[in-house]
C-alpha cells in the first residue's frame, strides 16, 4: 500500500518580481499571492512511513534590452495570483548610455527595497547571429539586473522565452501579442492598457509560478 496522508496546510507567502529591460522602455509589473505547502506522512510499503516537509525556493524574473526594461513582482496563491501594480521605466533617449543605465538601477532597486522579492526571473539570453549588437545592448540592462540581484540578495533565475509562452499561454511559440491577452486576461486587467514591455515582464513571473506548481504537483 502506498499513499498520502495531509497532516497540516500552511500559507508561504512568495513575491516574484518580472522585468523586461531595456534602455528605451523598462516594462515592469507586480504580482502577488501564495503557495500552499503541506507537511505530510507518506506511508510506503512494508508499513514504513516518511515525514515530509515541502519547501518553496524564492526568487525574482525579469527579461532584458536596452530599448525597453519591463519589471513585475508576484506572489503565487495556488495560482490565484493578484496584480500589485505595473508600469515601465523611460529613460531619456538622449541622455548617455551611462545615465540610462544608472537610471535603470536607480529605480528597480527602490522597487526591490520596497517590494522585496524572493525570486527574480530572467529571460535567457538569446541573440541571433545576424543581429549581434542586440545582444551588447541587452548585456548592459542585464548586468545592471544580475549587480541588483547579488546587492539585495535576491534569488536569480532564468527561463528560455520558450519555456514561458509554453507555461503561460500553453503555446511555446506564441506571439507577444498573444502573451499580452493571456496575461491580462490571467490578471484581469485592460489588455489596452498593458504595454508589451510590462506583459513580457508579468510574463516571466506568471510563468515562474506555473512552472514551479507544476513541479510541486509532480
Amino acid at each position: 500500500m502506498r499513499g498520502l496522508l495531509i497532516l497540516s496546510e500552511e500559507i508561504i507567502p512568495l513575491r516574484i518580481l518580472g522585468i523586461d529591460p531595456g534602455l528605451k522602455a523598462t516594462g515592469y509589473g507586480f504580482v502577488e499571492s501564495a503557495l500552499t505547502p503541506s507537511q505530510s506522512i507518506e506511508i510506503l510499503p512494508k508499513g514504513l512511513y516518511r515525514n515530509n516537509q515541502c519547501t518553496v525556493n524564492k526568487g525574482p524574473r525579469q527579461s532584458k534590452g536596452l530599448k525597453c526594461t519591463g519589471y513585475l513582482f508576484a506572489n503565487p496563491n495556488q495560482h490565484k495570483i493578484k496584480l500589485i501594480e505595473t508600469g515601465t521605466i523611460e529613460p531619456k533617449q538622449k541622455d548617455l548610455i551611462q545615465n540610462r543605465v544608472h537610471k535603470i538601477y536607480e529605480i528597480l532597486g527602490k522597487l526591490i527595497d520596497q517590494h522585496r522579492p524572493q525570486v527574480l526571473v530572467l529571460e535567457k539570453l538569446y541573440a541571433h547571429f545576424k543581429h549581434p549588437i542586440t545582444a551588447s545592448i541587452l548585456g548592459h540592462a542585464r548586468g545592471v539586473v544580475c549587480l541588483l540581484c547579488a546587492e539585495k540578495r535576491v534569488e536569480l533565475v532564468e527561463h528560455s522565452p520558450k519555456r514561458i509562452r509554453k507555461a503561460v499561454t500553453g503555446n511555446g511559440n506564441a506571439s507577444k501579442v498573444q502573451v499580452k491577452r493571456m496575461v491580462a486576461h490571467r490578471l484581469n486587467i485592460d489588455e489596452k492598457k498593458l504595454t508589451l514591455d510590462a506583459s513580457d515582464a508579468l510574463a516571466l513571473a506568471l510563468g515562474y509560478i506555473y512552472m514551479k506548481g507544476s513541479t510541486q504537483k509532480l
